[in-house]
């Protein structure tokens, strides 16, 4: 359960800022944007708080249960050599593709 006591299945995919996930915990969570100039976060006039953003990271990837899926560009976030090697299954998403049974998925 979760906002207003409302119920989601199994299957419902939820969108959220890292922020918003605090305290939150699923099976298989996907971060997105996980780049230079995303993570830390870099804007014109305000300077990063790199040790926020390290901990803001933190908070993302500790929220999977079973698997994380960092996604990033060609320029990935520094924050992603603090993660030991062995921990990472490095490619691309054709690569990394895992075949599975075709499910049909209803939105409404």
């Amino acid at each position: 359960m979760r906002s207003g006591k409302r119920v989601y299945t199994a299957d419902a995919v939820m969108l959220s800022t890292l922020h918003g996930a605090k305290g939150l915990e699923f099976p298989v969570v996907f971060l997105c944007g996980v780049s230079k100039g995303t993570l830390p976060l870099e804007a014109p006039g305000r300077p990063a708080d790199l040790q926020e953003e390290r901990r803001l990271f933190y908070v993302g990837m500790t929220r999977a249960i079973d698997e994380l899926i960092l996604l990033t560009n060609d320029d990935p976030s520094p924050f992603l050599s603090d993660i030991p090697v062995s921990c990472l299954a490095k490619g691309t998403a054709v690569e990394l593709n895992r075949p599975q049974p075709a499910q049909q998925l209803h939105f409404f």
